[in-house]
């Protein structure tokens, strides 16, 4: 893995409110190049780092994950611990049956 320069650590704990070291920012690049999210070229004593996928994508891959981990791929399992349980509002079931519907019909 190529060297950081302080530069590029200090924009990425600025743009995302973190405060990572060096080695905190190479394994996490790392294991988004192991998992085919960006690319690294190197660069004589740099190594430049480019996405493969969109940050949409990458939230919707990050979501999927977490919902198949944590409520084994059902979506009404995730809105159960959402809610607690607790009835959804009039507006928030007519919100959910249309995002359905609009998905079904994306996907046919």
């Amino acid at each position: 893995m190529g060297r950081l320069s302080p530069l590029p650590l200090l924009y990425f704990n600025e743009e995302n409110g973190k405060n990572w070291c060096k080695q905190a920012l190479s394994t996490y690049l790392l294991r988004l190049k192991t998992r085919n999210y960006v690319t690294a070229e190197k660069d004589e004593s740099k190594t430049l780092y480019s996405a493969t996928i969109t940050r949409v994508h990458y939230n919707q891959l990050c979501a999927k994950e977490i919902l198949d981990e944590t409520y084994h791929g059902m979506l009404g399992n995730f809105i159960a611990a959402l809610t607690g349980r607790e009835t959804l509002t009039s507006e928030e079931q007519q919100h959910l049956i249309q995002y359905i519907t609009d998905y079904k019909e994306e996907n046919l």
